[in-house]
């Protein structure tokens, strides 16, 4: 486990991979999004940031921080649901419009919910879309973008942030759970499908590295979909735990780590990480050390369940956007 005193060492010498960086947070207006957008916004020279949540309140007073922080930093704040995949589209061909490459694409939008399945108008449950498959329509929408920033000799990176190193067994004959949906099966499926279909990606996009990660406990506001009695029992458990979770901006700390400082380290990890996953793919806990195997992913690999569930994704892309990509 990197200490955190290495961990910032590495993160201050992001600045060498020189000015001009383009990241982009979904989900970045609270929580460990946000946190790690105002490390990278600290320790980039003259970054181009996209910040994509609903919040315009939120997003005012971040971007009222980060300019403290970095006076060159260039600051976008794109305002949208992303439990909609055509919301996903919109957003992505603003930034396409603007941006010729892409080093960090950052996505850790989500919340939980005990409402049960709730559809967005695409036939999608809300928790499942915005947790799994609009993270993964951000990938496919702005893989040209991380494509030539890796041509272009600059970092491209995607990060997932959600539950590696918990994956577990999925329903492979109902992937979009519309029979068997349940908190527990929505999260199992979420995390497991996440690694997948990152394995995937990888083998597909050599030129770019997948991460998917475990924040840990930190105490964010992901529990505000619980309930109000729920809610605040969370947050009271949470504070009473407070010697046991990871600080907010600690764990924004790391993830810029694992997202770019670990390049700039010299106890990076990924070269053993690569050892249990396909391609440039990996799986990172909260401590920044390489999960291991899983026995459920890794019947999965031997049985091929990672085509199987990157096919079901297009095709979902396919029915809600009206395309294959």
């Amino acid at each position: 486990m990197p200490s955190i005193q290495t961990i910032r060492q590495a993160n201050s010498k992001i600045k060498e991979l020189g000015p001009g960086l383009v990241g982009i947070f979904a989900g970045g207006t609270s929580g460990v999004g946000e946190s790690t957008c105002r490390e990278f916004v600290r320790n980039t020279r003259q970054p181009t940031v996209y910040i994509i949540g609903q919040s315009q309140k939120k997003a005012s007073n971040l971007m009222a921080g980060l300019g403290a922080i970095n006076s060159e930093a260039r600051i976008t704040f794109l305002q949208s649901d992303l439990t909609l995949l055509t919301n996903v589209d919109s957003v992505c061909r603003e930034i396409l419009a603007k941006e010729n490459v892409v080093s960090l694409l950052f996505l850790s939008a989500g919340f939980l919910s005990m409402n049960g399945r709730v559809e967005t108008p695409e036939g999608l449950d809300r928790m499942f879309s915005i947790q799994y498959y609009s993270r993964m329509r951000f990938i496919v929408n702005l893989l040209p973008l991380l494509s030539r920033a890796s041509t272009a000799g600059q970092p491209a990176r995607v990060v997932s942030v959600l539950g590696a190193g918990k994956e577990g067994n999925i329903l492979t004959d109902d992937l979009m759970l519309k029979v068997n949906y349940s908190l527990k099966n929505c999260v199992t499926h979420t995390i497991t499908m996440t690694t997948l279909a990152l394995e995937q990606l990888a083998l597909a996009n050599p030129e770019v590295d997948f991460i998917h990660t475990s924040p840990g406990v930190v105490r964010t506001n992901i529990t505000r979909g619980l309930g109000p009695v729920i809610s605040l029992f969370s947050r009271v458990v949470l504070f009473l735990a407070s010697p046991l979770t990871v600080p907010v901006r600690e764990s924004g700390e790391r993830h810029l780590y694992l997202a770019l400082g670990m390049l700039c380290s010299k106890e990076c990890t990924q070269q053993s990480h690569s050892k249990v996953n396909p391609g440039n793919s990996y799986r990172f806990d909260w401590k920044c050390e390489a999960c291991g195997q899983n026995s459920a992913v890794q019947a999965y690999q031997q049985e091929g369940v990672g085509v199987d569930v990157w096919q079901h994704t297009v095709d979902v892309f396919t029915t809600a956007c009206g395309d294959a990509q």
